[in-house]
């Protein structure tokens, strides 16, 4: 039977956010992240100048929020304050742990029955989740599997619907002593996950979440993850090789390096100071787009605004060679 959505939803996202102590023992493995930033490089024909500038930023900013922010409307099931990756994949991982300690099922099943989580606008809106327990042995582990599916999902009301699905299978993966996970790393697919209102993603990428000093990390890296949104002018299409670095304490920090591209041209993503986005989407922070030239467009994030300045190569100088200033992060969203 489905279970209630507020409470379900409460529970998922407040054992999600728990970080336990660990297992212990020196058999337990750990989750290793990456130790270099990841560094893109810009196409030949990748080229910003003042004339396109308006519209290639506004491509950029499109396929920054298909990744991070969204605002309040996504804390559930999302999670406001989280890249969309991070924290659908805390959750899969804490909710398939419960599913697969709690399933009775003959021994030789490996794959659980779906279980059903009722949206705010059931029976339209719901969710189901698939764990498999690769080697039936009753524990989430290291080549486990889950999958999530959203169909016009809901939740909480007001919220954009969400559609299609997010799969990961665990490389490895850190249980405490309640059999629940405090750290993980896991390779993911998403086929069509669509926000309403910030596009979908079509990919793949790797996942690594674990607790660190005073605070969590997790750290998405997106390999050819294909975005898309559409807006008055048609469907726009961004490729995404970056990584999302984030930082969890009282608020969450997070760091976008490596490259984009728009069309078909590829540019360079650096982080300058990292977006705070605890509320969802940016309120501070800057971003570095370059081109081939080393023509560079920055973006700045001023609580519900975003600020576009661009550069040119020979421009040394604080004052940018065009901008548009103060642009709310809603205008972005279809």
């Amino acid at each position: 039977m489905p279970t209630r959505s507020t409470n379900c939803f409460a529970a998922l996202m407040l054992a999600a956010s728990l970080v336990a102590c660990g297992g212990g023992g020196s058999s337990q493995p750990t989750v290793s992240f990456p130790s270099q930033t990841r560094v893109g490089t810009a196409s030949a024909g990748a080229d910003t100048t003042v004339a396109n500038f308006p519209v290639l930023s506004g491509d950029a900013v499109e396929a920054l929020l298909s990744t991070i922010g969204g605002g309040e409307a996504l804390s559930q099931p999302l999670g406001a304050g989280r890249a969309r990756a991070a924290a659908l994949g805390r959750w899969a991982a804490t909710r398939s742990a419960s599913r697969v300690a709690a399933a009775s099922r003959p021994r030789a099943m490996a794959a659980l029955p779906p279980e059903t989580l009722m949206c705010s606008n059931y029976p339209s809106g719901y969710i189901t989740l698939t764990a498999n327990d690769a080697d039936n042995n009753g524990v989430l582990t290291a080549g486990d599997s889950a999958t999530i599916s959203f169909v016009n999902c809901i939740q909480p009301a007001g919220s954009p619907a969400i559609d299609g699905s997010f799969s990961m299978v665990f490389n490895v993966l850190v249980l405490d002593a309640q059999q629940q996970p405090t750290a993980f790393d896991a390779t993911v697919t998403m086929s069509a996950l669509t926000v309403e209102g910030l596009g979908s993603l079509d990919g793949t990428a790797r996942l690594w979440v674990a607790p660190v000093p005073g605070a969590e990390r997790s750290f998405v890296r997106y390999n050819d993850m294909v975005s898309r949104t559409n807006t008055l002018g048609g469907e726009k299409v961004a490729v995404l090789n970056f990584d999302v670095d984030e930082t969890v304490t009282t608020i969450t920090l997070s760091q976008l390096n490596g490259s984009v591209q728009l069309g078909s041209d590829i540019y360079v993503v650096a982080q300058i100071t990292a977006f705070d986005t605890s509320v969802g989407d940016p309120a501070s922070g800057q971003l570095r787009i370059t081109d081939v030239q080393g023509d560079r467009l920055v973006i700045t994030a001023r609580g519900t605004l975003v600020d576009r300045d661009f550069f040119l190569v020979t421009n040394n100088s604080a004052t940018s060679d065009a901008s548009i200033i103060g642009t709310p992060w809603a205008t972005f969203k279809q």
